[in-house]
């Protein structure tokens, strides 16, 4: 994510270098940094970079972590480790959410993972 953010926002992600299936976003200084998704055409970026569809886990107001929807095979296992990470090591006033999100790069469609396996 760093070679796409550092030219077109003014945000300093904090990703591994390497090759992974797991990215996580933030801005600089990791205060509040959840709101990269909100930037016009970050999730397509994140499409690109990990191939497709996604979904996301919201870390804390801090960061989301971001993973690639062939690695995720049971929803309900992953919503259980967010409100487990939510009720075990985040403080309250940093929680974001205990949902799971997903990414549809078709469709351009950022939801709950639940309205998405509805859908």
């Amino acid at each position: 994510m760093r070679e796409f953010m550092e030219n077109d926002y003014d945000v300093e992600p904090f990703v591994s270098e390497e090759p992974h299936p797991m990215w996580i976003a933030s801005i600089e200084g990791k205060q509040y940094g959840a709101c990269v998704i909100l930037y016009p055409g970050f999730l397509d970026k994140v499409a690109e970079k990990l191939g497709g569809d996604f979904y996301a886990f919201p870390s804390s107001i801090h960061e989301f972590l971001f993973m690639s929807d062939s690695y995720v095979n049971d929803i309900s296992a992953m919503e259980d480790i967010i409100r487990h990470v939510n009720a075990e090591t985040v403080i309250p006033a940093d929680k974001l959410s205990d949902n799971l999100y997903h990414y549809d790069s078709k469709n351009h469609i950022f939801e709950t993972a639940r309205k998405f396996v509805a859908r």
